[in-house]
């Protein structure tokens, strides 16, 4: 076993570091971002939000689109994860991610979009959390995948399930929040850089 340790170490350690120093390379020589119009000294008085808009209802409303488009497969994935069932139908995995993909993508969007419109320009964290409430989505989805799918009886059982069963729902939510921000910077970026200010 040390021989593969070492082994896995050193093709870790030959593949990172080429990578890193290439990716620093390439980052260090690449133009700053430059944002399509200024921001003012003094931030402006953000005014009442409709209720659809305040925080905890835009944490958790909004990821109900991409979590109907993706929940029936993940009972799926589940399914093969927990109670042993084969999982083959990988082609109807690669359209529901496309379909979830662009679910996140024009929910994030439409809601950024009414933030600004109702002039709460509060936008960068809040349409990472927008998408990135599908992790809670996720995480409520396997509680009730415990409850009405899984016979464990032990405590070390009911703990592996909740922590691996959390660890994924945040893994989740990371990957849809970052899919949510990229796409709403770049349609910010391309609301803003349209403005022709004469």
């Amino acid at each position: 076993p040390f021989k593969n340790i070492v082994l896995i170490f050193l093709l870790w350690v030959g593949s990172c570091i080429p990578l890193n120093v290439l990716g620093a390379a390439y980052g260090f020589h690449q133009e700053g971002v430059k944002h399509p119009c200024g921001v003012g000294r003094l931030p402006r008085e953000i005014p009442v939000q409709r209720w659809w808009l305040s925080p905890p209802a835009l944490y958790i409303l909004p990821a109900t689109f991409p979590f109907c488009a993706v929940f029936l497969e993940l009972r799926f994935i589940f399914d093969s994860i927990w109670l042993g069932y084969v999982y083959y139908a990988f082609t109807f995995l690669a359209v529901v991610f496309v379909v979830w993909t662009i679910t996140v993508m024009l929910t994030t969007m439409i809601m950024v979009y009414y933030m600004l419109a109702y002039g709460d320009y509060r936008w960068w964290w809040r349409s990472f959390i927008i998408a990135g409430g599908l992790g809670f989505h996720v995480y409520a989805f396997a509680i009730w995948f415990y409850f009405t799918s899984i016979n464990i009886t032990t405590m070390t059982g009911t703990l592996i399930f909740f922590v691996y069963m959390g660890f994924f729902a945040a893994a989740y939510g990371l990957a849809a929040g970052t899919i949510g921000f990229l796409t709403s910077y770049a349609f910010v970026h391309r609301i803003y850089g349209s403005i022709r200010i004469d």
